[in-house]
């Protein structure tokens, strides 16, 4: 698990930091959002100003996370918000040997979750997708927004236990 929020917004579960980088004159703030997509505790909201072709990356550190295991990464995403989000989104990973991927989400890897009092959508995506990184070595997660339109958009997505998934013994 990277991190399921329930601290609040700051250190993750491997005590990294969360951050934001991007260009322009990005406006996106992380706040933490009461409601839990699972039982109890907090997710991740994320308000987001995008002017066109402008793209923000919420970033954490791995510090060379082991996660050979694990089968998916994955995230839940409040179904309403991401909806309406009127851009792409992606999942990005890089390893200790300078490599990345980055993979926009797709219908395909996406299937409905009930939350405890709220619609989610639970975000898959095969280890496969990420090609030749080295999931012995990660060196960074990131969740990418983008806006490819030629108009701005505003909003606010909230996400909550974000991390790699598989066997038990992960």
């Amino acid at each position: 698990m990277i991190d399921d929020f329930n601290a609040g917004v700051g250190r993750t579960k491997l005590g990294t930091e969360w951050g934001v980088q991007g260009v322009g004159g990005l406006k996106v703030k992380l706040q933490a959002e009461s409601e839990d997509a699972v039982k109890h505790g907090g997710s991740l909201a994320i308000e987001y100003e995008l002017a066109p072709n402008e793209q923000a990356n919420i970033v954490t550190p791995l510090g060379g996370l082991d996660s050979s295991q694990a089968q998916v990464v994955a995230l839940l995403i409040r179904k309403g918000e991401l909806e309406s989000f009127g851009g792409k989104i992606a999942i990005g990973l890089s390893d200790t040997t300078g490599k990345s991927a980055n993979v926009e989400l797709s219908s395909s890897m996406k299937r409905f979750w009930q939350g405890p009092s709220g619609a989610w959508v639970e975000v898959a995506v095969p280890k496969a997708s990420f090609g030749t990184l080295d999931f012995n070595q990660l060196e960074h997660f990131e969740i990418s927004l983008a806006n490819p339109s030629g108009h701005p958009i505003q909003g606010r997505l909230v996400l909550d236990e974000v991390g790699f998934f598989g066997p038990e013994e992960i």
